[in-house]
């Protein structure tokens, strides 16, 4: 027997809603095989090229060190340019190569004091770098994340924070709670990282959250504009997203917000 042409023409849009749901599936392990195809050739070439870079590295600092009395002045200079743009490129393969595990590890997600894992890291800021006043204001915070990957967000941010208020003479940079109450477990999804150092126009700022993006040049503060895109990529694998406003002359603060589009593993339960 034919089926009524109701029945039909009723079927017609559950068929077309589960093809476009087939299409966008497939479209999007099209994608995340892309993406890991990318995250292993950026891995495999900035690992492979360590090695020749440091023997360059290393032999140049010797013929730096051993011929300094006997060349020229020019020629010395030549090769101090050349110490400083293999060291420099050195560390922009270390960022390429902490870009790629940021997309490639596996989460471990669990609840964790995150106030005490930012004491933890300024106070690891503050013994590398020059002595200085900086007045940290840290709450206690628990979040739901991966550690690891929670940590090498904090030290970007506060390593940003710490670096672009450099020149205050009483800096201050602050955790602090983004949006929102703790649920019932004391928990929160989003935070943010404020400062009041030189700060920028936010004209371009959509773009520092991009690889090698900066606002300052880099003969005024380290880095090879790498931090942030790390940064996002870590949020976006917690399902949220960072973003930022910043005042030129008054400050930055960056916001991180978590599991946006999806829960974290084993909040169901």
């Amino acid at each position: 027997m034919n089926q009524p042409i109701a029945d039909r023409d009723s079927d017609a849009p559950l068929a077309a809603v589960e093809r476009l749901q087939a299409e966008l599936a497939s479209t999007r392990r099209q994608l995340d095989q892309a993406r890991q195809e990318l995250d292993a050739f950026s891995y495999s070439v900035s690992h492979d090229l360590r090695g020749p870079l440091r023997a360059l590295n290393g032999f140049s600092k010797l013929l730096n060190d051993e011929g300094r009395d006997v060349l020229s002045g020019d020629m010395a200079d030549y090769l101090a340019r050349i110490v400083g743009a293999t060291r420099r490129l050195e560390l922009l393969l270390e960022d390429l190569l902490m870009l790629s595990r940021a997309g490639r590890a596996k989460l471990q997600v669990r609840s964790l004091e995150l106030g005490a894992m930012a004491r933890e890291v300024a106070a690891s800021i503050e013994a590398g770098g020059t002595a200085r006043r900086v007045d940290w204001i840290v709450p206690d915070i628990r979040i739901e994340a991966d550690p690891a990957l929670l940590r090498m967000v904090l030290e970007h941010l506060l390593g940003n924070a710490f670096k672009f208020t450099r020149g205050r003479e009483a800096a201050r940079i602050e955790l602090r709670l983004e949006q929102g109450e703790p649920d019932s477990s004391g928990t929160v999804a989003g935070f943010s990282i404020r400062d009041n150092g030189v700060g920028f126009g936010m004209g371009y700022a959509d773009r520092l959250f991009s690889p090698f993006q900066r606002m300052h040049p880099a003969s005024a503060y380290e880095g090879n504009g790498i931090g942030l895109a790390i940064v996002q990529r870590i949020v976006r694998r917690h399902g949220g997203h960072a973003w930022l406003h910043s005042v030129p002359d008054q400050g930055t603060e960056v916001f991180v917000r978590l599991w946006e589009t999806e829960p974290p593993p084993g909040a169901a339960a």
